[in-house]
């Protein structure tokens, strides 16, 4: 089953770190991927550009709101596709992020690395008409563990 690891920062986190600390955490967040993605655990995924080049599209009525930068003070960093049996086996894998590495102030944590169970994924043919459009199911298939209460978080 495949998860996405949405990887969240701070905005501009990364445009504060002195050039040589940045350098060294990105080093080591690549020597992780690099490890996974050759075992075929992580199986896609990019780093986004910073925060600041975001553009936010509200809609009301019909109507866009366009804004520049981000929504809030925490923004996704970058995202990896996981290729896991389980939502456990997911978690293993997020637990093994190399965030502690990262050069971080005193007492402060990074924001939560977010996982979520991917639905199929969609081929869209370019020119096809727009009802022929999808293939595969886009009903969301149940993790391969039993549900979980929403409001709590868990030790793993």
């Amino acid at each position: 089953m495949k998860y996405v690891m949405l990887i969240v920062d701070e905005t501009g986190y990364w445009e504060t770190l002195p050039e040589e600390k940045r350098a060294q955490a990105f080093d080591r967040i690549g020597q992780w991927w690099g490890e996974l993605s050759q075992k075929g655990t992580i199986v896609g995924g990019h780093q986004l550009q910073p925060a600041h080049t975001a553009t936010t599209v509200k809609v009301h009525g019909g109507k866009a709101e366009v804004a520049d930068g981000p929504l809030n003070k925490e923004a996704v960093g970058g995202y990896g596709i996981l290729d896991v049996a389980s939502l456990d086996e997911a978690i293993a894998v997020v637990k093994t992020w190399p965030h502690r590495a990262l050069p971080r102030e005193r007492g402060r944590e990074f924001p939560p690395t977010r996982v979520r169970p991917a639905i199929r994924q969609v081929v869209v043919s370019p020119g096809a008409p727009r009802s022929h459009r999808h293939h595969g199911s886009l009903r969301p298939r149940r993790p391969a563990r039993g549900p979980r209460p929403r409001s709590s978080f868990r030790r793993h």
